[in-house]
Protein backbone atom coordinates (compact mmCIF):
# COMPACT_ATOMS: atom_id res chain seq x y z
CA UNK A 1 0.00 0.00 0.00
CA UNK A 2 1.65 3.54 -0.79
CA UNK A 3 0.61 6.73 -0.81
CA UNK A 4 1.22 7.67 -4.26
CA UNK A 5 2.40 6.33 -7.15
CA UNK A 6 5.95 7.75 -6.22
CA UNK A 7 6.46 4.71 -4.05
CA UNK A 8 6.05 5.87 -0.53
CA UNK A 9 5.91 3.94 2.33
CA UNK A 10 3.00 4.33 4.50
CA UNK A 11 3.86 6.37 7.64
CA UNK A 12 2.45 3.89 9.69
CA UNK A 13 4.24 1.02 8.96
CA UNK A 14 5.79 0.81 12.53
CA UNK A 15 2.40 0.64 14.59
CA UNK A 16 1.94 -3.78 14.84
CA UNK A 17 3.87 -4.83 17.47
CA UNK A 18 7.00 -7.39 16.23
CA UNK A 19 4.52 -10.50 17.45
CA UNK A 20 1.22 -9.15 15.00
CA UNK A 21 3.81 -9.06 12.07
CA UNK A 22 4.86 -12.85 12.87
CA UNK A 23 1.18 -13.70 11.98
CA UNK A 24 0.49 -10.91 9.37
CA UNK A 25 3.33 -12.25 6.98
CA UNK A 26 3.30 -15.39 7.43
CA UNK A 27 -0.42 -16.45 7.03
CA UNK A 28 -0.62 -19.90 5.49
CA UNK A 29 -2.32 -19.39 2.05
CA UNK A 30 -4.58 -22.07 0.71
CA UNK A 31 -6.72 -22.42 -2.71
CA UNK A 32 -9.87 -20.75 -2.83
CA UNK A 33 -12.64 -22.66 -5.16
CA UNK A 34 -14.64 -20.77 -7.88
CA UNK A 35 -18.18 -20.49 -7.37
CA UNK A 36 -18.50 -21.22 -10.84
CA UNK A 37 -17.30 -24.70 -12.03
CA UNK A 38 -17.24 -23.21 -15.87
CA UNK A 39 -14.84 -20.33 -15.14
CA UNK A 40 -10.89 -20.92 -15.42
CA UNK A 41 -8.18 -18.49 -14.05
CA UNK A 42 -4.81 -18.43 -16.20
CA UNK A 43 -1.76 -16.91 -16.06
CA UNK A 44 -0.58 -16.87 -19.71
CA UNK A 45 0.69 -14.56 -22.48
CA UNK A 46 -2.63 -12.63 -24.62
CA UNK A 47 -1.19 -14.12 -27.91
CA UNK A 48 -1.59 -17.52 -27.09
CA UNK A 49 -5.46 -17.43 -25.64
CA UNK A 50 -7.86 -19.63 -27.27
CA UNK A 51 -10.73 -19.43 -25.48
CA UNK A 52 -14.24 -18.19 -27.25
CA UNK A 53 -15.59 -15.54 -24.81
CA UNK A 54 -18.02 -12.66 -25.71
CA UNK A 55 -16.06 -9.80 -23.22
CA UNK A 56 -12.98 -8.78 -23.29
CA UNK A 57 -11.24 -6.81 -20.75
CA UNK A 58 -8.01 -5.58 -20.89
CA UNK A 59 -5.37 -2.88 -19.38
CA UNK A 60 -2.73 -2.83 -21.76
CA UNK A 61 0.94 -1.56 -20.91
CA UNK A 62 0.59 2.17 -21.86
CA UNK A 63 3.90 2.59 -24.47
CA UNK A 64 7.03 3.63 -22.43
CA UNK A 65 4.98 5.36 -19.49
CA UNK A 66 5.30 2.92 -16.83
CA UNK A 67 7.96 -0.10 -16.80
CA UNK A 68 5.01 -2.65 -15.77
CA UNK A 69 7.85 -5.52 -15.68
CA UNK A 70 10.26 -3.66 -13.35
CA UNK A 71 6.97 -3.14 -11.00
CA UNK A 72 5.83 -7.50 -11.44
CA UNK A 73 9.46 -7.94 -10.03
CA UNK A 74 9.51 -5.58 -7.29
CA UNK A 75 6.04 -7.37 -5.70
CA UNK A 76 7.73 -11.19 -6.50
CA UNK A 77 10.42 -9.81 -4.03
CA UNK A 78 7.86 -9.81 -1.17
CA UNK A 79 5.58 -12.81 -2.22
CA UNK A 80 7.43 -15.02 -3.88
CA UNK A 81 7.60 -17.31 -1.10
CA UNK A 82 3.90 -16.82 -0.50
CA UNK A 83 2.36 -16.80 -3.74
CA UNK A 84 3.33 -20.33 -4.70
CA UNK A 85 1.48 -22.03 -2.22
CA UNK A 86 -1.76 -20.47 -3.12
CA UNK A 87 -1.45 -20.36 -7.02
CA UNK A 88 0.11 -23.70 -7.42
CA UNK A 89 0.12 -23.77 -11.39
CA UNK A 90 1.60 -20.28 -12.00
CA UNK A 91 5.03 -20.03 -12.89
CA UNK A 92 6.60 -17.15 -11.13
CA UNK A 93 9.79 -16.88 -12.74
CA UNK A 94 11.41 -13.63 -14.31
CA UNK A 95 9.25 -13.04 -17.35
CA UNK A 96 10.52 -9.70 -18.84
CA UNK A 97 11.43 -11.28 -22.11
CA UNK A 98 6.95 -10.89 -22.76
CA UNK A 99 6.96 -8.30 -22.02
CA UNK A 100 5.07 -5.53 -24.34
CA UNK A 101 7.38 -2.57 -23.40
CA UNK A 102 8.91 0.38 -25.31
CA UNK A 103 6.72 2.88 -27.68
CA UNK A 104 8.72 1.41 -31.17
CA UNK A 105 7.36 -1.03 -33.64
CA UNK A 106 8.23 -3.81 -31.36
CA UNK A 107 5.66 -2.45 -29.24
CA UNK A 108 3.04 -1.60 -31.94
CA UNK A 109 3.82 -5.15 -33.11
CA UNK A 110 2.80 -7.00 -30.21
CA UNK A 111 -0.13 -5.14 -28.88
CA UNK A 112 -1.61 -5.94 -32.52
CA UNK A 113 -0.88 -9.28 -32.20
CA UNK A 114 -2.62 -9.45 -28.87
CA UNK A 115 -5.67 -7.70 -30.30
CA UNK A 116 -6.22 -9.29 -33.25
CA UNK A 117 -5.93 -12.81 -31.19
CA UNK A 118 -8.91 -11.77 -29.20
CA UNK A 119 -10.63 -10.31 -31.99
CA UNK A 120 -10.54 -14.14 -33.59
CA UNK A 121 -11.79 -15.42 -30.24
CA UNK A 122 -14.66 -13.72 -29.93
CA UNK A 123 -18.29 -13.58 -32.03
CA UNK A 124 -19.02 -11.02 -34.46
CA UNK A 125 -21.32 -9.35 -31.60
CA UNK A 126 -19.07 -9.78 -28.72
CA UNK A 127 -17.53 -6.37 -27.27
CA UNK A 128 -13.92 -5.01 -25.90
CA UNK A 129 -13.67 -2.91 -22.91
CA UNK A 130 -10.26 -1.31 -23.11
CA UNK A 131 -8.78 1.24 -20.43
CA UNK A 132 -5.83 3.17 -22.09
CA UNK A 133 -3.71 6.51 -20.38
CA UNK A 134 -1.05 8.52 -22.00
CA UNK A 135 -0.22 12.21 -22.39
CA UNK A 136 1.61 11.82 -25.90
CA UNK A 137 -0.67 12.29 -28.82
CA UNK A 138 1.40 10.00 -31.15
CA UNK A 139 0.92 7.32 -28.67
CA UNK A 140 -2.72 7.48 -29.24
CA UNK A 141 -2.82 7.17 -32.70
CA UNK A 142 -0.79 4.12 -32.66
CA UNK A 143 -2.98 2.80 -30.17
CA UNK A 144 -5.77 3.75 -32.88
CA UNK A 145 -3.89 1.97 -35.52
CA UNK A 146 -3.29 -1.11 -33.81
CA UNK A 147 -6.61 -1.56 -32.63
CA UNK A 148 -7.81 -0.80 -36.52
CA UNK A 149 -5.29 -3.07 -37.80
CA UNK A 150 -6.57 -5.75 -35.68
CA UNK A 151 -9.91 -5.73 -36.75
CA UNK A 152 -11.38 -3.63 -34.16
CA UNK A 153 -13.58 -0.25 -34.22
CA UNK A 154 -14.04 2.16 -31.08
CA UNK A 155 -17.70 2.80 -30.84
CA UNK A 156 -17.65 4.93 -27.27
CA UNK A 157 -15.49 6.11 -24.76
CA UNK A 158 -15.36 8.35 -21.83
CA UNK A 159 -12.90 9.09 -18.94
CA UNK A 160 -12.96 8.06 -15.43
CA UNK A 161 -10.92 10.97 -13.45
CA UNK A 162 -8.64 8.46 -11.43
CA UNK A 163 -6.06 11.43 -10.12
CA UNK A 164 -7.77 14.07 -7.01
CA UNK A 165 -6.06 17.11 -5.78
CA UNK A 166 -3.47 15.72 -3.25
CA UNK A 167 -2.44 19.54 -1.38
CA UNK A 168 1.18 19.84 -2.99
CA UNK A 169 1.85 16.48 -3.61
CA UNK A 170 1.94 16.34 -7.13
CA UNK A 171 2.95 19.22 -9.31
CA UNK A 172 3.52 19.08 -12.86
CA UNK A 173 2.11 17.96 -15.72
CA UNK A 174 0.11 14.45 -14.79
CA UNK A 175 -2.20 12.20 -16.35
CA UNK A 176 -5.66 13.20 -14.60
CA UNK A 177 -7.91 10.31 -15.84
CA UNK A 178 -7.72 6.85 -17.78
CA UNK A 179 -10.15 6.63 -20.87
CA UNK A 180 -12.25 3.70 -21.13
CA UNK A 181 -12.89 2.45 -24.60
CA UNK A 182 -15.29 -0.04 -25.96
CA UNK A 183 -14.02 -1.59 -29.12
CA UNK A 184 -16.20 -4.34 -31.65
CA UNK A 185 -15.25 -5.98 -34.51
CA UNK A 186 -15.33 -4.29 -37.99
CA UNK A 187 -17.56 -6.59 -39.95
CA UNK A 188 -18.21 -3.90 -42.97
CA UNK A 189 -16.27 -3.49 -45.69
CA UNK A 190 -15.55 0.14 -46.82
CA UNK A 191 -13.21 2.16 -48.22
CA UNK A 192 -12.67 5.87 -49.27
CA UNK A 193 -10.10 8.28 -49.56
CA UNK A 194 -8.47 10.55 -47.05
CA UNK A 195 -8.96 13.43 -48.26
CA UNK A 196 -12.90 12.38 -48.07
CA UNK A 197 -12.62 11.15 -44.32
CA UNK A 198 -10.46 13.96 -42.73
CA UNK A 199 -13.70 16.69 -42.79
CA UNK A 200 -15.83 13.87 -41.51
CA UNK A 201 -13.52 13.84 -38.59
CA UNK A 202 -13.26 17.39 -38.10
CA UNK A 203 -16.98 17.54 -38.51
CA UNK A 204 -16.95 14.51 -35.48
CA UNK A 205 -15.12 16.33 -33.17
CA UNK A 206 -16.41 19.67 -33.38
CA UNK A 207 -20.13 17.90 -32.48
CA UNK A 208 -18.34 15.48 -29.40
CA UNK A 209 -16.20 18.97 -28.38
CA UNK A 210 -20.08 21.00 -28.11
CA UNK A 211 -21.65 18.32 -26.60
CA UNK A 212 -18.92 18.67 -23.80
CA UNK A 213 -19.42 21.73 -23.97
CA UNK A 214 -23.03 22.36 -23.25
CA UNK A 215 -23.53 19.13 -20.43
CA UNK A 216 -20.47 20.45 -18.43
CA UNK A 217 -21.07 22.55 -15.02
CA UNK A 218 -19.16 25.95 -15.51
CA UNK A 219 -18.52 26.15 -11.63
CA UNK A 220 -17.76 22.86 -11.22
CA UNK A 221 -16.43 21.36 -14.58
CA UNK A 222 -16.09 17.62 -14.88
CA UNK A 223 -13.83 17.69 -17.95
CA UNK A 224 -10.05 18.23 -17.74
CA UNK A 225 -7.31 18.04 -20.59
CA UNK A 226 -7.52 14.54 -20.73
CA UNK A 227 -11.12 14.21 -21.94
Amino acid sequence: MFISPTLNTLFTYGSRPLSGIENFLSVDLTSAPVANPAATIKLMDAREVATETDIWFSDPPYADAVNYHELTDYFLAWYERLLPMAFKDWRFQDVTALSVKGSGDDFKRSMMDIYANLARHMPDNGLQLVQFTHQNQAVWGDLGMILWASGLKVTAAWTISTETSTGGIKKGNYVQGTVNLVLRKRTEQRSAWLDEIYPLIEDEVKRQLDSMVQLDDESEPNFGDTD
